[in-house]
Order: structure tokens, then sequence, then C-alpha cells
């Protein structure tokens, strides 16, 4: 995909994640997020889905998905998990 038709896509999955009122995504099931916004926009961002894990260990519990830059030597990796959009980013039991 080319960055036109990746910026797009990205705009796309945006509009329609902000099309849903608040309450709505509240009391959407985790897993739902992920499958409807995250995992289509990992793949717009052109992440190779041997790239992606799901439910990975990490030091204190456990990532809902590891993104891997680069070869099995050097890995880099972020967290992403979903929450409830109140949720506080900065709340101590979510840092690593």
């Amino acid at each position: 995909m080319d960055k036109e038709t990746a910026k797009q896509e990205v705009e796309k999955i945006v509009k329609k994640f902000l099309a849903i009122p608040k309450e709505e995504l509240d009391d959407m099931p985790e897993e739902q997020i992920k499958f409807r916004f995250i995992e289509p926009l990992f793949e717009a961002l052109g992440w190779e889905k041997e790239d992606i894990y799901k439910e990975k260990r990490i030091l204190k519990g456990r990532a809902d998905y590891i993104l891997k830059i680069g070869n099995q030597d050097i890995v880099k990796a972020i967290n992403i998990s979903p929450k409830y959009s109140g949720f506080p980013l900065m709340s101590e039991s979510y840092r690593f």
C-alpha cells in the first residue's frame, strides 16, 4: 500500500471510531475495539502479521499487542492496550 492510500485508510478508521458515541465505546468489549479499529490500523500502517504479537507477557503483566521492529537480535517493542475512553493514561497500574 502506498503512502497516500495508507493515509486515507487511517483517516477512514479514525472517522469510524470518532463517529461512535463515548457511551457506546465504553460498553464495547475490548476484543471488538481491537478487531474493528486497532488491527485495521496496524494493517493500514504497514505492519506485517508476523511482527505483531498478541497477549504477550511483559514485566508487569501482559501487553495486548507487541509490535516487533527489526530482527531476532535487536527487538524493540511498544505496548498498546485499549481501555475505556475515560481511562487515565498515566495510571501507575498500567505503566511498564
